[in-house]
């Protein structure tokens, strides 16, 4: 029995190239995407969201591991930006200091969109943007 798998290859190849491209944007543009899950304080990290926090991607990182970058006089902000996103199931975007792994302060802006299922908010995505230079 013989199949032809050429459309699944170029699919296959398609999709690898797309990650690469996408990777190479986020390097370029300073910014990175990520997700939470409320419910359980889990989140998924991009690898320029490593890079903007300064850590190793062996790094296990949570919410509150995430909040605790941002320096203590935004603490606040970011963490009622997340809370009001679940509550109010409406989108945030906000600029913060970030105190990275290695104890540089950056300047970052840090928007989240909420994904509502049955009414309740079962994921935030987002973004993580370094703005120092900006």
């Amino acid at each position: 029995m013989a199949q032809d798998i050429t459309e699944k290859k170029i699919l296959e190849l398609e999709n690898k190239r797309t990650a690469v491209l996408l990777e190479q944007s986020q390097r370029l543009a300073k910014m990175g995407a990520w997700e939470l899950d409320p419910q359980t304080g889990r989140t998924f990290w991009t690898d320029e969201v490593y890079t903007i926090h300064e850590v190793g991607k062996k790094f296990d990182h949570n919410k509150e591991k995430s909040i605790e970058f941002y320096h203590p006089d935004y603490r606040s902000v970011i963490s009622n930006a997340v809370a009001e996103a679940v509550e109010m199931q409406q989108p945030f975007d906000v600029t913060c200091k970030l105190i990275t792994a290695k104890n540089n302060l950056l300047w970052v802006r840090t928007s989240g969109y909420p994904i509502v299922k049955e009414g309740k908010v079962t994921l935030i995505m987002g973004m993580i943007k370094d703005i120092t230079q900006e």
